[in-house]
């Protein structure tokens, strides 16, 4: 069975209820989910290794969005027509590799490594290749797509894993301000590959950067606290970040022209390097918009549960 056969057979075998359960999979790898997770495990959780967490998932986001910029493999609908897609809106930009399969990949795969738990070591290859599987489901990637997602995936896992280690052991530590340079590589790593995957991976993280640096030299906001605290952080906390989210698209939408102007067609021809005038600039404005709700997310909302919670305990 060929491959297009493969995906026409898993279409044609497809059920509404099957259809609902895979597109609600499918969401679990959506950039909606991702911000709600990391910033509640950041506000909740464990602010410090939900911040590596941030540098990681953000970094594989923007390396996964360079491999689709410049191999610029089309998807399945888009050279068979046959094959009817299914949640289409979530598959912007090109095929290779997948994005949900490395990002769910890099997530919890993070989580499992991060958390030890039993539980986490048999859900993060579960939820992977579920994700993975359901981006073939519907019609928006290849096999191929999905399995070099999971694959550079676990590359990534590997290498972060080795280099927090090398990192561990380093006498060697930073303080604010000098740590603020660290905020210059993602500005930097976006004015070298600005497509919109970069910027919004790259703004997304400079603002989280900066905001966690910030806080922990002014804020101090408790993590920690009881029930009925940490459903508040999350209800104030999530209300904000998704406001600013949809409210700074809203406003900047109209500033940009379609998305079809600024990418090119599926399988032609990338250049190697294309610099801060690639897409004309437009894309900067993306990059605004995430640096905004980075620094909600380790800022602005930190500083409103010190208000309301006080700080931490020393």
């Amino acid at each position: 069975m060929s491959t297009p056969d493969l995906l026409l057979w898993l279409r044609a075998h497809s059920t509404l209820w099957l259809d609902t359960v895979m597109g609600v999979t499918t969401y679990l790898g959506s950039d909606y989910f991702y911000l709600a997770a990391l910033s509640f495990l950041y506000w909740c959780v464990d602010s410090l290794g939900t911040m590596r967490l941030f540098v990681l998932f953000l970094s594989s986001f923007y390396l996964g969005d360079a491999v689709k910029e410049i191999t610029r493999l089309p998807r399945p609908f888009q050279v068979h027509p046959e094959i009817e897609p299914r949640f289409a809106e979530t598959a912007e930009g090109f095929a290779f590799p997948s994005g949900h399969a490395l990002q769910a990949t890099v997530f919890w795969g993070w989580l499992a490594i991060s958390f030890r738990k039993r539980w986490l070591y048999i859900a993060a290859p579960i939820l992977a290749l579920l994700i993975g599987f359901s981006r073939l489901y519907l019609g928006l990637h290849w096999p191929r797509d999905v399995l070099a997602g999971l694959v550079i995936g676990l590359a990534i896992l590997g290498f972060a894993y080795v280099l927090m280690r090398v990192l561990a052991s380093m006498p060697i530590r930073a303080h604010f301000p000098a740590t603020l340079v660290f905020c210059l590589l993602p500005l930097l790593l976006f004015l070298l590959f600005p497509s919109h995957g970069g910027a919004q991976s790259m703004g997304a993280l400079f603002g989280a950067i900066l905001g966690q640096l910030l806080e922990r030299q002014y804020i101090h906001f408790r993590v920690r606290g009881p029930a009925w605290q940490q459903l508040l952080k999350a209800l104030i906390g999530l209300a904000g970040a998704f406001l600013l989210f949809f409210g700074l698209r809203a406003l900047f939408d109209p500033l940009l022209p379609s998305r079809e102007v600024i990418q090119v067609t599926p399988g032609t021809p990338a250049p190697a390097f294309r610099g801060f005038l690639y897409g004309r600039g437009y894309e900067s404005l993306t990059f605004v918009c995430y640096a905004l709700v980075g620094l909600w997310a380790t800022l602005v909302a930190p500083a409103l549960f010190r208000l309301f919670f006080g700080r931490e305990e020393e």
